[in-house]
């Protein structure tokens, strides 16, 4: 009896974990231009690349980091029109844990 306990505990928490998980498909945007390789303007301000952007006829620049997602601020997430695809629980280095909205700017 003390084993089938267990093992329907075990199971409802690996089902409440599996439940638990969000899957955001980022792969839902396109490419506008017919060329893979394109040469963009920016500027290079204390070694950092900025690059203006264009969202719904107006200027924004953005800070170009390669190896990171695009970010945007809340500020900017409400004053243009967004898609909103989940949210992703994050942690940064020091274990503080938060979360973010995915989102899809047409």
């Amino acid at each position: 009896m003390k084993k089938i306990l267990n093992l329907l505990i075990l199971l409802l928490l690996i089902s409440s974990k599996i439940s638990a998980q969000e899957v955001i498909n980022a792969n839902q945007g396109f490419v506008e231009n017919d060329e893979y390789f394109n040469k963009i303007q920016y500027e290079n301000k204390n070694g950092k690349i900025i690059i203006s952007i264009s969202i719904e006829n107006e200027k924004y620049k953005f800070l170009l980091d390669t190896g990171a997602a695009t970010a945007i601020s809340e500020n900017l997430s409400n004053s243009i029109k967004t898609n909103k695809l989940g949210t992703v629980e994050i942690t940064d280095q020091s274990g503080i844990s938060d979360s973010l909205e995915v989102v899809s700017i047409p």
